[in-house]
């Protein structure tokens, strides 16, 4: 898979010269191999994600994102965040953010395969560590996990 973008939401009502966010991220083979949309089962992956702010009020904004997957087994009991806490990472006054989410314990597959659907997620707390109106997801669609 290549960086696919997702969607970023700011607070309602501010122009985008003020305050502007977009999220990319892709899924990787941590073994070195190609990125691929094909995972064979309890090989490890990780999704990198790049997102950024932009507009005069950004370097004025603290607090930390919370980064997260979102992975949901088709038609199977596999449905969870990853990880159950939140990768965190602090807002620094800085426009472009990256980090990566590393999945070591791979996905199960049943007998046959299993399709996920995974969703990259960030996620904003403000300086008091309350959820703010700031954030985004990017769905890097379906993965097939075979035996």
């Amino acid at each position: 898979m290549a960086f696919t973008s997702g969607s970023f939401q700011i607070p309602f009502g501010l122009a985008p010269a003020l305050l502007s966010g977009k999220i990319q991220a892709e899924l990787v083979d941590v073994g070195g191999g190609p990125p691929a949309d094909v995972l064979k089962a309890g090989d490890p992956f990780q999704v990198n994600l790049t997102w950024e702010l932009t507009g005069s009020l950004a370097p004025m904004i603290g607090g930390t994102w919370q980064l997260r997957l979102l992975i949901d087994e088709i038609g199977g009991p596999h449905d969870a965040p990853f990880p159950a806490v939140p990768q965190t990472k602090p807002l620094t006054g800085l426009n472009a953010y990256s980090d990566a989410i590393v999945v070591t314990t791979g996905l199960p597959a049943g007998p046959g395969g299993s399709s996920y659907a995974i969703v990259a997620s960030l996620s904003y707390l403000n300086v008091a560590g309350t959820p703010g109106a700031m954030g985004g997801y990017v769905d890097l669609g379906l993965v097939s996990v075979i035996a």
